[in-house]
């Protein structure tokens, strides 16, 4: 997401209760126009959201999980990012910017745009009552099955589900497989355990 540097009023303010709640919806009630950023620590992975806002109202959002290189944009993030604000270990900050810094965001970054606007008494309606890891256990389950689809495309088994013994019996069974002597194969065994 490109966006401009703006004047900073909250710079890493930690989240705390639901501070983050009542300085997102002072913005929204003042009619500002700019953005907020929300940083934080998920049970696997940074995680980072943006909410756009123009005159008051939430006209964008952007959410990425650092980890698994995933990101959200328009109405998926700005769940994310809602739920974000009740997080356990955060920072987050507000900026503002102009009109035309606002509108420049518009252009380069249509797709983060809400297909209707948030109000401030519509965002606060949508604020969940508490953080949840959701959305993250989601990312962890679809990068898993990522994975799995991986290996299975190119026939490779996977090694992190076994134990070690079975590790080592397979290790045998591929060494064992072509013609290499007994030597060679209790040699590369060895190898191989030494490694584990």
């Amino acid at each position: 997401m490109k966006i401009p540097v703006g004047k900073c009023s909250i710079k890493n303010r930690k989240i705390e209760g639901d501070s983050a709640i009542q300085d997102l919806l002072q913005v929204l009630s003042k009619e500002k126009t700019g953005y907020m950023t929300i940083t934080l620590k998920g049970r696997t992975g940074m995680e980072e959201g943006i909410f756009v806002i123009e005159k008051g109202r939430v006209i964008g959002a952007h959410y990425d999980y650092l980890n698994y290189e995933s990101d959200y944009v328009a109405e998926k993030a700005l769940k994310r990012c809602l739920n974000a604000l009740d997080a356990e270990q955060g920072i987050y900050e507000i900026y503002t910017v102009s009109g035309e810094q606002c509108e420049l965001m518009k252009v380069f970054n249509e797709d983060f745009l809400l297909l209707e606007p948030r109000s401030k008494e519509r965002t606060d309606a949508s604020i969940p009552m508490s953080f949840s890891y959701e959305y993250e256990e989601n990312e962890v389950e679809e990068a898993e099955k990522t994975r799995e689809e991986i290996l299975k495309q190119y026939n490779i088994p996977d090694f992190e589900a076994k134990t070690e013994e079975e590790k080592a019996i397979e290790f045998e069974k591929k060494l064992t497989s072509g013609e290499q002597s007994a030597e060679k194969v209790e040699k590369k065994m060895n190898e191989y355990l030494e490694e584990k």
